[in-house]
């Protein structure tokens, strides 16, 4: 039995151990953690309610699974607080030092929707580039950090006592693989798909817009899981004896999650963008088109047949050029996933 005293405005334990510090970190993961999911169904239901019929089965099952999993996650977390801020509270203070199923919910749980969500970037940009090479890339980086955040899991479960978890030599070095292979796999994939956006450029305003906005999302949500990991691996090594790295690592999952049905989700707005583009660049083809005709028409009664020729050849190759720019911007939606034109899935 154990004997917290006093320490300022916090609660230690005669070996040095802050009470505070546990269940802060505990009170703060289920706060973050209950309202990223709530976000998370949100848009689920706006994938379900504006998106699912478009898509086929695959998409839609790449879409759902992460959302039903992170539920899972979600109900063994608040299990976990409650157990401690409510149950054992002022009852057992030892409770502060259970471990409960925090190797369950954060390695295993969140390096299992984490690959989910890689694994499908590593396929969009396959799909993008055409090259394995690139795809490949990032799957085994995934599987790296798959693989050591299920070790870190597998080393974990035995441990009862989160203090255990720090000073088990095989669980720290787990934990920086983990966490150093989970930040060089966002980062590769937020710039392999800036990078091969970047060169998709066509120098036509409205196609490049639309490249524009889909590397813009890409930076917000890639830039996101990386300044995630990133701020753990800083809280891990900056503050060994404290708990609250623990509060970021329980949200990594839902932080991929998010991350994946924003994107999905996104190819709505890409395609309201895509049409606008099309009728104005259709509208202004038209009036071009109408200028030239009234033009040739008069040139007509005064110029050469060859002047003509030369006119009507003219306004071909102008129509001809407009609607190239229209039919390549069509074909760049079909390529990045448009919810119109999914044949890629």
């Amino acid at each position: 039995m154990i004997t917290p005293v006093a320490l300022g405005s916090r609660w230690v334990t005669p070996e040095g151990y802050d009470i505070t510090d546990a269940t802060g970190r505990m009170f703060v993961a289920n706060i973050e953690n209950t309202f990223l999911y709530g976000t998370l169904v949100l848009q689920g239901y706006y994938y379900w309610t504006q998106l699912r019929a478009k898509d086929k089965l695959a998409v839609q099952f790449i879409a759902l699974v992460p959302i039903l999993f992170e539920g899972v996650q979600t109900v063994f977390v608040i299990y976990d607080g409650y157990e401690l801020l409510c149950n054992q509270w002022g009852v057992n203070p030892e409770a502060v030092f259970d471990a409960g199923y925090l190797w369950l919910y954060v390695p295993v749980m969140g390096a299992l929707t984490g690959f989910w969500v890689q694994g499908f970037f590593a396929w969009r940009l396959y799909m993008l580039t055409r090259k394995i090479w690139v795809g490949t890339v990032v799957i085994i980086l995934a599987l790296v950090r798959l693989v050591a955040s299920l070790v870190c899991g597998a080393v974990g479960f035995p441990l009862k006592d989160v203090r255990q978890f720090g000073a088990a030599e095989k669980v720290v070095a787990d934990v920086q693989v983990w966490l150093s292979s989970t930040l060089a796999c966002d980062l590769a994939i937020m710039s392999l798909m800036v990078y091969f956006l970047t060169r998709s450029r066509t120098g036509f305003k409205s196609t490049d817009s639309l490249i524009w906005r889909i590397i813009t999302l890409t930076v917000q949500t890639g830039g996101f899981c990386s300044l995630l990991t990133l701020v753990h691996l800083v809280f891990y090594y900056a503050f060994p004896n404290h708990s609250w790295h623990l509060a970021i690592s329980v949200i990594e999952g839902k932080a991929y999650a998010n991350a994946l049905l924003v994107l999905l989700n996104s190819r709505a707005e890409l395609a309201n963008l895509n049409n606008t583009d099309e009728q104005q660049s259709l509208s202004m083809l038209h009036a071009t088109t109408s200028a030239n005709h009234n033009s040739i028409s008069a040139e007509v009664s005064k110029n050469t047949l060859t002047e003509n020729l030369t006119a009507t050849n003219g306004r071909a190759y102008l129509t001809a050029s407009a609607s190239l720019e229209v039919s390549f911007h069509r074909h760049l939606t079909l390529e990045l996933g448009s919810s119109r034109l999914n044949s890629r899935w």
